[in-house]
């Protein structure tokens, strides 16, 4: 079955949600890993006060090298997931477009049907007063 905008293939619609879930998970972690690797060190000076100031920055700086990590993945899968989204629009747009063109089509013969009937009607009711005035 081919794809359409009306009704498209579960296929579409997932590379469209995995793209959307992995854009932003990346998008989540770059904003976070930054902050909590840079700033660690500020809130922790004295790592030897106790034992959550040395838990606080191993965790801080785990858990920035591992989204960096995982957004490097995430990234190089979006790399993957682009050409098929960049397809997947420009099919959208063509079918679109075609949509739109045979709806202006089918618009312009209803007018010309209209308007052609407008005439047939006006036509025949002036030959049928001429009737009645001869």
């Amino acid at each position: 079955m081919g794809y359409s905008v009306i009704n498209p293939s579960t296929n579409i619609e997932a590379i469209k949600q995995n793209w959307k879930l992995n854009h932003v998970i990346n998008l989540f972690l770059l904003t976070t890993s930054l902050p909590f690797w840079f700033f660690a060190p500020f809130l922790t000076r004295d790592v030897n006060a106790n034992g959550w100031h040395k838990f606080f920055r191993f965790s801080s700086i785990t858990y920035a090298i591992v989204a960096s990590g995982t957004s490097l993945y995430l990234t190089t899968q979006l790399g993957k997931l682009k050409p098929k989204i960049d397809a997947i629009n420009k099919r959208e747009q063509a079918e679109f477009k075609h949509s739109l063109a045979s709806d202006l089509y089918l618009a312009q013969s209803t007018n010309t049907a209209i308007a052609q009937y407008l005439i047939a009607d006006r036509s025949s009711s002036l030959s049928s007063e001429q009737a009645v005035e001869n």
